[in-house]
């Protein structure tokens, strides 16, 4: 990572820890691979205007070549995990041949 790419990573962290958005935290993931295998994701919950409200949260961060530049972001993430998942449900959601409110119907495609 060089030093743009480093100052870029500084103030999405920074961001990303003011946000107020990531009440459950953050996380470090080794994905492997050999492009920035270390994936910082924030956790929190679905707003109530998603489908998915009240659910758990994960969205992507950034991603690092070292998990060392990751925890020099980000300290306070959880580290170690590995594919961690949000295990959210959807099946509140209507499938695709039922009715939707507002008149909408699959349409055969």
């Amino acid at each position: 990572m060089n030093e743009q790419e480093f100052k870029q990573a500084q103030e999405t962290a920074r961001r990303a820890c003011a946000s107020g958005t990531y009440t459950g935290g953050f996380s470090i993931e080794n994905k492997g691979g050999d492009i920035r295998p270390f994936v910082v994701y924030g956790w929190g919950e679905y707003p109530e205007s998603s489908v998915l409200a009240g659910q758990t949260m994960k969205q992507f961060i950034d991603s690092f070549d070292t998990e060392e530049q990751a925890r020099a972001l980000y300290p306070q993430a959880e580290a170690g995990t590995h594919g961690r998942s949000a295990h959210n449900s959807v099946s509140h959601l209507p499938g695709e041949d039922d009715p939707v409110p507002g008149g909408m119907y699959h349409d055969g495609i």
